[in-house]
């Protein structure tokens, strides 16, 4: 078993009790989160009040499988979009090699830090956009958690919350109007709203760009999103889905997504590369 699943257990199974969860996470803060850690890439200021990605990157667990993954997809030349970029962590390791990065985090604590890191980093190639993606422009209610900085979202999520609102973009639109005519690369980590995000980028999708999503299957279905459609639709425009696995440090194709979203039933969680 992997560290990232051993963690993932004990945050989510057997600290479900929320006094033992506010003493363990006063503890993390505490002990282990720290300014800062270093990358291959470069230096990542970290948001010191999250709990759970702070904390996993300082003890070397957040996606390590994933992380080398991204780097052996990211060429130079590349135009790469983070989506959900949090505080930067793909950004900076993009940022190294591509010819231009577009960066999108919606809530104010990360994109302050986000921003930090592409300075202090002196990444001239990102931009950085204070927007969440999703499948129109305009303005939605936007919900912040208490516990984890990485999972704000357009829907509510199953932690301590509070509401805000954040201005949104689609994909295609903001392309249009930044007359970016060529995505090769797209990261999308939002929470739930993976269907707007991708309803809002069919033009670009014609592309045929590789794409790194976060699949969560039951908060897809909270969001009245169809986890088995989404993926047969990219199996319908001739893309091959594979299982970013951290346990076994494999990417495993998927060839049977009812499987697939079965394996995750109760609140479980991969990460998928989607390539044409």
């Amino acid at each position: 078993m992997s560290l990232t699943t051993i963690a993932t257990y004990i945050y989510t199974v057997l600290l479900k009790q929320k006094h033992i969860r506010r003493l363990t996470n006063a503890i993390l803060l505490a002990v282990v989160v720290r300014k800062l850690v270093n990358l291959e890439e470069g230096v990542l200021y970290l948001n010191q009040k999250d709990v759970v990605i702070s904390s996993a990157l300082v003890l070397g667990v957040y996606e390590p499988f994933q992380i080398e993954v991204f780097r052996s997809l990211v060429d130079s030349g590349m135009a790469v979009v983070d989506i959900g970029a949090n505080v930067g962590l793909y950004t900076v390791i993009a940022a190294k090699k591509a010819r231009k990065v577009f960066s999108f985090e919606p809530e104010s604590e990360n994109f302050i830090l986000l921003n930090k890191n592409v300075w202090e980093n002196g990444l001239q190639n990102v931009q950085t956009f204070q927007k969440a993606v999703a499948d129109r422009e305009g303005v939605q209610e936007f919900f912040i958690s208490d516990n984890n900085k990485g999972s704000h979202s357009l829907f509510t999520p199953p932690d301590t919350f509070e509401k805000g609102v954040v201005e949104t973009i689609s994909l295609d639109i903001w392309a249009e109007q930044n007359e970016v005519d060529k995505i090769d690369l797209i990261k999308i980590d939002v929470q739930g709203a993976e269907l707007l995000v991708l309803n809002g980028m069919k033009k670009i999708l014609a592309q045929h760009p590789s794409l790194l999503i976060e699949y969560d299957p039951d908060m897809l279905a909270s969001s009245d999103a169809d986890p088995i459609k989404i993926l047969a639709d990219f199996q319908s425009l001739g893309y091959t889905i594979h299982n970013i696995s951290e346990a076994n440090k494999k990417l495993e194709l998927v060839s049977d997504i009812q499987s697939l979203r079965e394996s995750l039933r109760g609140r479980k969680f991969t990460n998928l590369l989607i390539k044409h």
